[in-house]
């Protein structure tokens, strides 16, 4: 992976790792801030999260084996809803009372719901910014953000549940099948990036 993308998922994937507000994630941050590889509006994100978050709603993994494989599916339920990942790039949810599917979230910020979902949930968008919320019964569930990187034109996209757990990431190339991101495969490559970063400039690692 060419440097200029692995520089911006090292900071998509950094600040959904829990807690953010460590000493020692921050330290890691500033780190990337006089780098350049993060910006001082993105810094100032990370330390002004709400300190007083909901708690984790219960994620599971359902297959694949954690740090061997790229694409693995995981699952969390809600009332009577599962909320899963059905494949690279879609998320379904799923009403376990009638059977049906009454979310599905895909590609691009592609949002199907159907009547019985509407009442539920509902998907607000930032196309400007490539944000978007799912609420569920008024409530954020899960934050979907996204960043294009015009010389891969590769569209990267992140799920995370609550606005810190993460979900699902994945990479939509046109013409071409989504990639999957296993964000664990990728903390051991943030973690040696940074202290390579840590040694080269004199911080204890």
């Amino acid at each position: 992976m060419r440097r200029p993308l692995f520089a911006f998922i090292i900071l998509v994937i950094f600040i959904t790792i829990s807690p953010l507000k460590s000493d020692d994630n921050i330290g890691k941050l500033k780190i990337l801030l006089e780098k350049g590889l993060i910006t001082q509006s993105e810094f100032k994100k990370v330390l002004e999260l709400d300190d007083n978050r909901e708690a984790a709603i219960d994620i599971k993994q359902i297959t694949g084996k954690t740090g061997t494989e790229k694409f693995e599916k995981y699952e969390f339920y809600i009332d009577n809803f599962r909320v899963h990942t059905l494949n690279p790039g879609t998320i379904r949810i799923d009403n376990m009372l009638t059977g049906e599917t009454d979310v599905t979230l895909t590609g691009n910020f592609n949002i199907k719901l159907t009547n019985n979902g509407k009442n539920f949930f509902e998907f607000q968008f930032d196309e400007q910014n490539l944000k978007g919320n799912l609420l569920y019964k008024g409530r954020m569930l899960i934050n979907w953000s996204a960043k294009y990187v015009s010389r891969y034109q590769a569209t990267f996209h992140q799920m995370q549940v609550l606005g810190y757990q993460p979900f699902h990431y994945f990479i939509v190339i046109p013409g071409k099948n989504h990639i999957s991101l296993n964000f664990k495969l990728f903390d051991k490559k943030i973690k040696k990036a940074v202290d390579k970063v840590k040694k080269k400039n004199g911080f204890e690692v």
